[in-house]
């Protein structure tokens, strides 16, 4: 008899029990991977950093300037100001010697002596307007009765923020333009000099990465808001069985496979990303 009673409540016991496993879903770990792609993303500004000092006026005793200031050994003389401070010689580009020419010859059209246009138009877009990619790019402007090519870079070379231009460590290229014309009512001349780094300098992090990290964090997004939905409509179901429950277990427990997929996915894909960001700076130096 007492034997009977034993096997009667270990009968029971293990139906509670296979009641109880059945009742209690277990959804650890399914939401535990979701990631915060944010914070894995390294912003980085790749373009339009621009250094471009107040623009000079040598002011000189005079009357008029010399008839002509030779680009060629404009470049020259500053190059040679570079080595003297054990810099690489700037190396002469076509295109930016076009937007230094549109540049000058804007600015007596117009009458501004600026970087910047009277329509906003600074040397960026001049640089991008003759088809020049750039990291970063910067722009020197000079004004006045210049009676030689080393007395126009002294002048540049005494002023503090255009010395920097000359001797600025990223700078590998420079296109230069002189123009003596009338401005506000006087013979003067203008100079300009255009330092870039151009675009194939460092290699620039690949946006196709960047867009398809945005994009499928949206996705997960949504993905993870359609877990929660699903998760309350479970929390909420007594008893926990039949076959729609299992039905909306399998449902959730797929959608949670797919968003765990996608995460690893985009998280492989940040880490590329970053280690392209990381070696950008590096080149520039960050």
């Amino acid at each position: 008899m007492i034997r009977k009673i034993f096997i009667f409540f270990v009968f029971v016991a293990t139906v509670f029990l296979v009641w109880w496993n059945f009742d209690q879903i277990n959804w650890s770990g399914h939401l535990d991977s979701l990631i915060e792609l944010g914070d894995f993303i390294n912003p980085v500004q790749v373009q339009d950093q621009i250094t471009a000092p107040p623009p000079l006026t040598l002011e000189n005793t005079q009357e008029s300037a010399v008839s002509f200031l030779d680009p060629d050994i404009i470049w020259a003389t500053g190059n040679e100001r570079r080595a003297a401070e054990g810099l690489a010689p700037l190396i002469r580009n076509s295109l930016l010697d076009e937007a230094a020419r549109l540049k000058v010859e804007d600015m007596f059209q117009r009458q501004y002596f600026a970087h910047d246009s009277p329509d906003g138009q600074g040397i960026d877009s001049w640089a991008k307007q003759v088809g020049y990619d750039f990291i970063v790019i910067g722009e020197n402007l000079a004004l006045g009765n210049f009676q030689s090519e080393e007395q126009l870079i002294q002048g540049w070379m005494d002023s503090p923020g255009h010395r920097e231009n000359i001797l600025h460590q990223q700078y590998q290229e420079i296109g230069l333009a002189t123009k003596l014309d009338t401005f506000e009512g006087r013979t003067v001349w203008l100079a300009v000099q255009v330092f870039g780094l151009p675009a194939s300098a460092c290699p620039i992090p690949d946006e196709a990465l960047r867009l398809s990290i945005n994009e499928n964090k949206i996705l997960l997004e949504e993905k993870y808001l359609q877990i929660a939905e699903i998760k309350e409509t479970l929390n909420n179901i007594h008893p926990r069985r039949g076959d729609d429950y299992s039905e909306l277990v399998d449902a959730y427990n797929l959608l949670v496979q797919k968003y765990n997929s996608l995460a690893q996915e985009t998280s492989a894909i940040i880490s590329d990303y970053n280690n392209q960001v990381a070696e950008f700076n590096e080149c520039l130096g960050y």
